[in-house]
């Protein structure tokens, strides 16, 4: 082993590198804390896609009904009778349990003939006759009257109170 003076090494050969940025560049790619947390957020925006697609196909907490809509049936209709039937609503009918009806007559709800839910039978003057115990197409609400006052008859969905259809005379 050699002491004494060391001469620097002069290379003939010096490598050129063009860098755009400030930084050196770098073999190692993104940071792990950075890999993990991008991984995280992909999974949870993932999982909120997932959740509103299946919520938006199945029935539950959103009001998913249809309208009704109703026609006079003039075969169960007299001077003190007034049916009306139903003649559309949406193409998954419902259990009767999730409509609630209000009667008006002259603007005053009539409470006796309200439904609460909806179920075949009388309250007060109205009598609803379903062809499967539920709300579909082909059932009847049959209205017991007299003469001279506007009538107001709606269905509503239960939990919310939003309206589902309405139907107005004056016999």
């Amino acid at each position: 082993m050699r002491r004494g003076l060391r001469l620097p090494t002069l290379s003939l050969f010096i490598p050129y590198r063009h860098t755009d940025s400030v930084r050196p560049p770098s073999d190692r790619g993104v940071s792990p804390v950075i890999a993990v947390i991008l991984l995280v957020a992909i999974t949870v925006v993932l999982a909120a896609v997932l959740y509103v697609t299946v919520s938006n196909l199945t029935p539950g907490g959103q009001d998913l009904h249809g309208p009704v809509f109703f026609t006079l049936d003039t075969s169960g209709t007299n001077s003190t009778t007034t049916t009306w039937r139903v003649s559309g609503t949406d193409s998954n009918p419902r259990e009767l349990t999730n409509y609630k009806t209000a009667l008006f007559v002259d603007g005053v709800r009539q409470n006796s003939s309200a439904f609460d839910p909806v179920e075949v039978g009388t309250h007060g003057n109205v009598t609803f006759r379903s062809i499967d115990a539920r709300l579909t197409t082909g059932d009847t609400f049959a209205f017991q009257h007299g003469a001279g006052s506007l009538y107001l008859f709606v269905i509503f969905i239960r939990g919310s109170g939003n309206e589902l259809g309405r139907v107005q005379w004056n016999p």
